[in-house]
Formats: structure tokens, C-alpha cells, sequence
């Protein structure tokens, strides 16, 4: 048996299809235990973040494959329970230190961790991380009257020599310089009026919010950032709701939702992009991905 249907409802239905796909969702997200407090790119599509949950004063670090989030690795602890952090990463190595003391942010010691096993390759009780470029690693400590400065194998934590304060100085200099790098986070708007113009079905209540926002543009989708102020309950207070819009061409609507509430000022770097996926970390303990660009 065929079924005709009226070409206004055959319109409509393909309208509606349209509208569908034109509709993203998220593809993955991974919560930590507790405050989602580092996250940091790898050159192989990984992330490496620290977690910390502030009421037992526990931190332990994790890695996802940042294409689909699977998760490598997590809940890597240490003998120090609480006063350590990500360092730096470097040629599929992860630096971790430690502080000098808990009411000191001065660094100590180097932990040196294979990225794709958490592996623990070596550690340097000794010696202050400053950088890394590759192959090597560059570390100091305080002498006498003066600071020596030392040059390592990144592989495995062997001390090749120590190198003069100019030399390590002319090496921070070039390992910190202007440098390409794949994440790409927003950029406060400076000219409103220009983005109403470029984007003209976008919500005018987002346009005329007076609080800052922030957007980066990838192949006609728009990637938008803004605040709202919301009156918090029981007293007078006002605070601000951080929001996530990725738009098409025209200003459409293709994606929404709150990154962070209550927040006493705006948070930057917050939402960021990296090869066609949006990532936002959501009320601080929750990094979702958005594929959002082809």
C-alpha cells in the first residue's frame, strides 16, 4: 500500500529533518572526584589534568585521549598527598612538582612520568624544574651564594652537565618564545557591533548583555562566550552565570549550555578548541567535548 502525503507536511517534515541534524550534542564529557584544577594538551591528542578534591586534600592526575575521551589512566596519587602539581609537558613525558613548603609556592623536586602508561620514569629529589625541550630537561639549585643550573636526560633524570646561568638563560629564552600551539581559547569581543552584523540571528539579549564576552570564529561556526548576571537566593547578591553559544553562519542557535554559576567575576580560558572539538570545563569539575567544526 503507498501512502501519499500533501506536499505542505513532505515540506515540513524535511524542514524538521534539517533543523535536526543542524543540532550538536556533546561527544563525550569526563567528571573528576573533585575540583577539575589543570588541564594541559599533549602534542599526540591527549590531556593530562590534575584533580583535586579539596575536602579530603587529595590530589591525583589523569589522561584522556582528547579525540573520544577515553580515559588512559587516573587516579595517580603519590606519597605526597596534596601539595603537588603539573609541572610541564614535554616529548610524552609529564612533569610533576612538589612545593617547598605548603604556604610557599616555590617549586621542589621533578617527577618524570610516561604520558600514555604513568609510568614513572625517574625522580630528582634534589633539583628545581624550569623547562624542558625535548630531550632534555633544565634544573637548578640554590648554592652557597649562588644558583647552579644543570642539564638532564629527560628519559631517564641522568645529570649530563651543568651549564653557566647565561647559556641556561639564552635556552629559557628560545624554549619559551613565541610558539605555535593546536588549542585555541577565546578572545574577548571587542567590537559588538560587528558581531551583530556578521551574525544577525543571534539572540539580541546575548549582544546587549553589558558583561564581557569572548568568541573565536572556526570555518562559519561561531564559538561564543558570556555572562549573565543572576540574583542569588535568600539575599541580594548578584552573581554570574558563564554560558557556551556555538552558532552557524547567520547567528543560529546550534548548541548552549552553562559553563559556571555563582561565579564572583568572569573566568577566561574556560572554553577552548582544538582540532574541529570544542572543550569547557562545566562548573569547574567536568570537561565536556563538543565536535562542533568539520
Amino acid at each position: 500500500m503507498l501512502l501519499f502525503y500533501p506536499t505542505f507536511l513532505t515540506n515540513r517534515m524535511s524542514f524538521l529533518k534539517i533543523f535536526k541534524q543542524a543540532k550538536l550534542d556533546y561527544s563525550w564529557k569526563y567528571e573528576t572526584n573533585g575540583v577539575l584544577w589543570r588541564l594541559l594538551p599533549t602534542t599526540n591528542h591527549l590531556f593530562v589534568g590534575e584533580d583535586r578534591n579539596l575536602e579530603t586534600k587529595q590530589v591525583t592526575f589523569f589522561c584522556l585521549d582528547a579525540r573520544n575521551g577515553k580515559v588512559l589512566w587516573n587516579n595517580l596519587s603519590f606519597t605526597e598527598p596534596w601539595w603537588m602539581s603539573i609541572e610541564s609537558v614535554s616529548n610524552n613525558i609529564l612533569f610533576l612538582h612538589e612545593f617547598a613548603t605548603p604556604d610557599m609556592p616555590d617549586h621542589k623536586k621533578i617527577y618524570a612520568i610516561q604520558i600514555d602508561t604513568a609510568q614513572i620514569l625517574w625522580m630528582n629529589d634534589e633539583l628545581q624544574f624550569h623547562f624542558a625541550d625535548g630531550q632534555h630537561v633544565y634544573g637548578s639549585k640554590s648554592g652557597f651564594e649562588s644558583r647552579q643550573y644543570f642539564r638532564l636526560d629527560s628519559s631517564n633524570g641522568t645529570v649530563l652537565e651543568e651549564v653557566s646561568a647565561l647559556e641556561f638563560q639564552q635556552l629559557q629564552t628560545k624554549t619559551f618564545g613565541p610558539t605555535a600551539t593546536e588549542i585555541t581559547f577565546l578572545q574577548e569581543v571587542e567590537d559588538v557591533e560587528t558581531l551583530k552584523k556578521n551574525y544577525q540571528k543571534l539572540p539580541s539579549k546575548i549582544l546587549k548583555n553589558p558583561q564581557p564576552m569572548e568568541w573565536c570564529e572556526r570555518n562559519g561556526r561561531l564559538l561564543l562566550s558570556y555572562y549573565s548576571p543572576v540574583q542569588e537566593k535568600g539575599n541580594s547578591n548578584m552573581s554570574l552565570q558563564q554560558h557556551i553559544i556555538i552558532a552557524d553562519r547567520e547567528g543560529r542557535l546550534l548548541y548552549q549550555d552553562i559553563v559556571n554559576e555563582q561565579l564572583r567575576i568572569p573566568l577566561p580560558d574556560s572554553v577552548m578548541e582544538m582540532h574541529g572539538i570544542v572543550y569547557y570545563i562545566k562548573n569547574k569539575k567536568c570537561l565536556i567535548a563538543v565536535r562542533a567544526i568539520e
